[in-house]
């Protein structure tokens, strides 16, 4: 396994894609620096089947670094563990 892919889910592969740069920045520099989230973008892509979730990420603080963007990408069982828990979550809070 190499550092991009995590087990989100048993018998799918589920990769987290951080830009090189910004992986060294934090390893060197990292401590107690934090970030915000910009924007997002959540999108089902059915080659193979997966769902990425693309975050735009920017510095939080006095520090300016480039805004940059992580993706998460989720193979089926994290995607439907994904969807479960947003639909009971959503079911939750309907009035």
């Amino acid at each position: 396994m190499d550092r991009r892919t995590f087990a989100a889910a048993a018998g799918s592969l589920n990769v987290l894609d951080v830009p090189i740069s910004i992986r060294e920045y934090i390893n060197e520099k990292g401590e107690g620096r934090r970030f915000s989230l910009e924007s997002f973008e959540i999108r089902h892509e059915t080659d193979p089947n997966r769902v990425v979730v693309d975050l735009v990420i920017g510095p939080k603080g006095a520090e300016q670094i480039e805004p940059f963007k992580v993706s998460v990408v989720l193979g089926d069982a994290a995607a439907r563990q994904l969807t479960d828990a947003l639909g009971k979550m959503l079911a939750s809070e309907t009035p």
